[in-house]
Formats: structure tokens, C-alpha cells, sequence
């Protein structure tokens, strides 16, 4: 169960089953978090895939650890992996393991780790290219235990990440240097598991309760002998016949089996031990059966209904029709009457300025010596 964000999936597991995520949120462009159950004293691997949905371009990921880095790892593009341990040499290594904040009493000697910090696991996502430069020494990660905690950083009930019994893992062969290209405080991608037991994520309401299953009852060899019918082919047609009739004689006097009007190929009814059951049998199965065979008859009446009801239905149809039509004309009319009478007034608007153009006078020619050239003449008359 990868979290996936911009191109890149991470995932958390613990005894090889990935761990949920609950309270999925993105904190910026480059941030996501979430929070997962954890268990005291098992151990956790992180998984990490490229998705080839970023840039083709190779990586690094570091693993922080309650504020601590732990190690980090490289990929090229469009492949996965994981992350299992801290390398402690070329051979061996420290496991991942989830274990119990302890808590100091004493504020002077309790280690005062952030509480932001305690309880995450972070994975930084680089983009980053392979120099041909080998390192020839590498160095590994010297990574401190965390002590016990402050009672004012309240950590009580959370857990925090320790490293196991060193063991031997497979030999690291890759010792060419990697450049990242982005800062080491600004990653492309980083992903917090915000992780807590999980009767704590459960108290906060970010983790479901998973609801215990009952253990099935044992049954009981009387309740089972009481509750056990032989099977219906072995039951006696008399005993089957008296239940039958102990059923009808409780049923109330306007009960009439012929609204049944299934057909029967056999039924007890028809049995003539009984006279006054089978009197009633026969009627109800000659009703039953004329009524299948000859169908309810329309009568007149109902037909005139059907007809008055369709007549009415189509007057108020159509009288609702000239309703609307008579709306749409008058809101029509009232359209029309407001545009013409716009029209008028542009074209009175129109009218009234051609009239002041023609009333203004021509400038006089005497006024046009000003701008007369020397020696020329004009004629005055």
C-alpha cells in the first residue's frame, strides 16, 4: 500500500505485510503525510518505487528517523527497492525496529526531544546523477539511541525507532559518488508516517476499530435435539394432515384460501376425511379456477369512467396550453412596445442634433483674412 506523491511511492511494512496509512494529508508541493500503526519490538522496511511519472531522472532517498538520519540509497529512473537496515559496514547492518518511548520524571536528566520529531519516519526524495568518481572509503551512518524522554515533550504512549542486534546483510557494491540537485532541506518529494500504536490512533479517531469476533456458541446436544426434525419424506401423511387443520381452525372466519390463485397439482385441502374443510376446499378451487380461466370482465361503467377521466385530462391539457400561449404573446407585445419605443427616441435623438448643425452660421469671409497669404487677393463683392 504505496503513499504516492509527485511521481514516487513509499510505503511502510512490518512482518512483510505493508502497514495502512489513515489521515492522508499534503502539507505543500513537495510534502505529504499520513499516520500508520506501529508495534513495539517489530521490525519495519521501507519501500520505495518510481513511478515514471516525474522527469527521467535518477535519485537518492534518505530515511529520517524521529529527527535522526539514518541512511540513505539510490535508484534510477523507473524502478523500486527498499530500505531494511543502517549499514554498520560493507556486510552488516542494524534493523529497523519499532520500540516503547521511555519516559524521565526527572526534567534535569530526561533527554528533551522535540515532540514534532519523535514518532515519524521520513523519507527525502532527491533528484540526483551518478558521477564516475568512486569513493574508496565509504562512510556509514553512526546513528545514537534515543534515550529516555522529558515528560514535557509528551511522549507518553508513543514509540519511537531503535536499531536492532547487528547482522549480516548482503555487500554494497555501488561506491560511486551521487550529486543531489536540489538543497538538502528543500526535497522533491518527502513523506512523513506520522507512526503510533495502534489503541492510540484508535483513542484519536484517525484509526478504525476493528471489531473483535466472537467465538461461534458450542451447540448444546439438548438444544440441537430439541431444534432436529427428521427429514419431510419420513413424517407421517396423518400427522402432516392434523397440523394442517389445527392451522385453519385458527384462523379467523374471513379468511378465504381463494385469493390463491395459483394453480395446486395437489393440495391437502382436497382431502374428503374432513366434510366441512373439503366443502369449503371445493368451492374456493371452482371460484379460483373459473375466475384463471374466464379473467375479470370489463363492465360499462368502468368504461365511461375511463373515457370522462381521458376527456377531462385533455381539456385541462389543452386549456393550460392557450394559458401559456397568451403569456408568451402579452410578454411578447410588452417586448416589442419597449424596443420601439427605444427606437423613437434614438431617432428623435438623431433628428434634433441635425437640426442644431444646420442653424449654426457659415464664418464670415471677413474672418478668413487672417489666414489670407501676402499678395493674394480677394474678392469681397
Amino acid at each position: 500500500m504505496h503513499l504516492i506523491h509527485r511521481g514516487y511511492g513509499i510505503a511502510v511494512s512490518s512482518d512483510g505485510v505493508p502497514l495502512p496509512h489513515y489521515g492522508t494529508r499534503v502539507l505543500s508541493r513537495s510534502t505529504v503525510v499520513c499516520y500508520i500503526p506501529s508495534e513495539a519490538g517489530k521490525e519495519f522496511t521501507v519501500h520505495f518505487a518510481d513511478l515514471g511519472l516525474s522527469p527521467k531522472a535518477a535519485g537518492i532517498i534518505d530515511i529520517y528517523c524521529d529527527g535522526r538520519f539514518m541512511c540513505g540509497n539510490t535508484f534510477y529512473p523507473g524502478t523500486q527497492g527498499k530500505v531494511t537496515h543502517v549499514p554498520t559496514s560493507g556486510r552488516s547492518g542494524r534493523p529497523f525496529v519499532f520500540s516503547k518511548v521511555a519516559i524521565s520524571t526527572d526534567d534535569m536528566e530526561g533527554f528533551n526531544h522535540g515532540a514534532e520529531s519523535l514518532g515519524l519516519i521520513e523519507a527525502r526524495i532527491y533528484t540526483a546523477f551518478k558521477t564516475g568518481r568512486i569513493i574508496p572509503n565509504p562512510q556509514f551512518s553512526n546513528v545514537h539511541e534515543i534515550g529516555a524522554v522529558s515528560e514535557r515533550s509528551k511522549a507518553i504512549g508513543l514509540n519511537k525507532v531503535s536499531l536492532g542486534t547487528e547482522r549480516p546483510y548482503q555487500s554494497y557494491t555501488d561506491h560511486f559518488e551521487w550529486l543531489r540537485i536540489e538543497p538538502l532541506e528543500e526535497p522533491c518529494a518527502s513523506f512523513q508516517f506520522r507512526h503510533r500504536p495502534a489503541e492510540l490512533l484508535q483513542a484519536m479517531d484517525i484509526m478504525p476499530a476493528v471489531a473483535k469476533q466472537q467465538p461461534e456458541p458450542t451447540p448444546d446436544k439438548e438444544h440441537s435435539r430439541k431444534h432436529s426434525l427428521p427429514p419431510v419424506e419420513t413424517l407421517d401423511p396423518s400427522r402432516k394432515r392434523s397440523r394442517i387443520d389445527q392451522y385453519f381452525s385458527r384462523r379467523p372466519s374471513s379468511f378465504s384460501p381463494a385469493v390463491d390463485t395459483k394453480p395446486h397439482l395437489e393440495s391437502p385441502m382436497t382431502d374428503t376425511s374432513n366434510t366441512g374443510r373439503s366443502g369449503v376446499a371445493e368451492a374456493s378451487r371452482s371460484s379460483a379456477d373459473a375466475e384463471q380461466d374466464s379473467g375479470p370482465a370489463p363492465s360499462e361503467s368502468d368504461d365511461a369512467i375511463m373515457i370522462q377521466t381521458l376527456q377531462d385530462t385533455v381539456k385541462a391539457a389543452q386549456a393550460k396550453l392557450e394559458q401559456t400561449i397568451k403569456a408568451a404573446q402579452s410578454q411578447l407585445e410588452e417586448t416589442m412596445k419597449a424596443t420601439r419605443a427605444q427606437l423613437e427616441t434614438i431617432k428623435s435623438r438623431q433628428t434634433s442634433a441635425t437640426v442644431q448643425k444646420r442653424s449654426k452660421r457659415e464664418a464670415s469671409p471677413v474672418r478668413k483674412l487672417g489666414k489670407a497669404i501676402k499678395g493674394e487677393v480677394i474678392d469681397l463683392t
